[in-house]
């Protein structure tokens, strides 16, 4: 979808996060995921992403969690 600049900025955000989380750790711990994943017919949009453990996003790889 076009995403506007408050949009655009919240994913902005969300992966500076996981870039600070993972750099306070010293290795790559944690992942943005699609909530609803692309394949399945979900958006690239602020509401459909979070941040979990690469752990659990290997694990959930293309499923709905």
């Amino acid at each position: 979808p076009d995403l506007n600049q408050q949009e655009k900025a919240q994913i902005q955000e969300i992966y500076e996060e996981r870039d600070r989380r993972n750099h306070a750790v010293g290795f790559i711990m944690y992942h943005v995921d699609h909530v609803t994943p692309l394949a399945k017919g979900g958006l690239h949009h602020p509401e459909n992403l979070q941040l979990i453990p690469a752990s659990e996003n290997a694990r959930k790889g293309s499923s709905i969690s």
